[in-house]
């Protein structure tokens, strides 16, 4: 089961990776992220949907059986949400949002690298609680209020509900192990 995980991992990340190289806003000096528009709101929406992908394969050698059940879980989901982000064809655009994701995404395996064990799970899930709260805020302030077409609107509400009713669980698991030690 942990080498079909792996690779089944793997190989999404490399077909989300592949379509967010798309040609976009690369920085705070190009004016087309003065005038947002759907590419940039789905360039973030397919980030955050990302995000949630890699980060629950971060905790792949857990042995805590309810939380690998979880982040299954996440990684269906934000798969599916990603793949219906695609199928909308509109071209994606980067922004710096979306690019601070994927470079929190980064500074999250370079953070949780040091835990093994328990504390591992613990500082995981106080990791998964911190970034539903932030990327749920992120859909409510940033995406939803800038979003121009229906069908992506519908999508962003998508996710948004996935993700509010993941953070639950974050919470109810979080509430059984724990908080972290430091």
């Amino acid at each position: 089961m942990k080498q079909y995980r792996i690779g089944r991992i793997a190989a999404t990340a490399v077909l989300m990776l592949g379509a967010l190289a798309v040609t976009g806003c690369l920085g705070d000096n190009d004016p087309v992220d003065v005038d947002v528009n759907d590419g940039h709101v789905i360039g973030v929406g397919l980030r955050v949907a990302q995000q949630h992908f890699n980060v629950a394969a971060f905790a792949e050698d857990s042995e805590n059986t309810d939380l690998l059940t979880l982040t299954d879980s996440i990684s269906t989901h934000a798969e599916a949400q990603f793949d219906a982000f695609l199928d909308l064809d509109i071209t994606v655009r980067e922004t710096t949002l979306s690019q601070a994701i994927a470079r929190q995404t980064s500074d999250i395996a370079n953070l949780l690298s040091i835990y093994t064990g328990e504390e591992f799970d613990r500082q995981y899930v106080q990791v998964l609680v911190d970034l539903y709260e932030q990327n749920i805020g992120i859909i409510d302030e940033d995406l939803l209020t800038a979003v121009e077409s229906p069908e992506l609107e519908a999508e962003l509400q998508a996710l948004r509900a996935t993700l509010v009713a993941e953070q639950l669980e974050v919470i109810a698991l979080q509430t059984e192990i724990g908080p972290p030690e430091s």
